[in-house]
């Protein structure tokens, strides 16, 4: 199956290229483990990508979504810090205060910052899906539907926006259109 190619993959990467401590390669490891949901083990390989490269954007969203996931809310809090005042055009820094404030649970805040990184990046997959947790956690689905078509059609072929789609008709009782 392809999901083995994966680990081979890095494999090489790593023994025959030479490449295993590669900011690329080990970003691309980090967001392999987190959609694999070994977060610990994502977390780990973000820290490392941060320890060669602090300014690497690649593995920036990984990070923040560890950092939710795992609840982390004072590290979340100075990385995005750190991210918007070295970046303050970069999506990404936008999306890690946006993830700061929905963890906190202040989803107006968050929808503001989520949309923020949507407009410095619209082809961003991240901030569309996080736009529509935000307007989900508000109880807005028009706008969070919204959100995750824009994230569909960026990234088709692809199941998460697909599952918040179904979670979000769910939420709202719409059980047929959920399946």
């Amino acid at each position: 199956a392809a999901s083995a190619l994966i680990p081979t993959a890095f494999h090489r990467l790593t023994s025959i290229h030479s490449m295993g401590s590669s900011p690329e390669v080990l970003s691309c490891r980090a967001s392999s483990a987190y959609s694999h949901h070994q977060v610990s083990s994502a977390s780990r390989l973000c820290a490392q990508v941060h320890r060669a490269d602090p300014l690497c954007e690649m593995a920036a969203c990984t990070r923040v979504a560890c950092l939710v996931d795992m609840r982390r809310v004072g590290e979340l809090f100075y990385l995005a810090h750190q991210l918007v005042d070295s970046r303050p055009r970069s999506a990404v820094s936008w999306f890690a205060v946006g993830a700061y404030y929905h963890l906190i649970g202040k989803n107006d805040l968050a929808q503001r910052h989520f949309g923020k990184a949507s407009r410095l990046n619209p082809r961003s997959v991240e901030a569309w899906v996080a736009f529509g947790n935000a307007f989900a956690a508000q109880d807005e689905s028009d706008q969070a539907m919204s959100a995750y078509r824009a994230a569909q059609r960026l990234f088709n072929g692809s199941h998460v926006p697909l599952l918040y789609i179904g979670m979000e008709y769910i939420r709202t009782n719409n059980r047929s259109l959920a399946k």
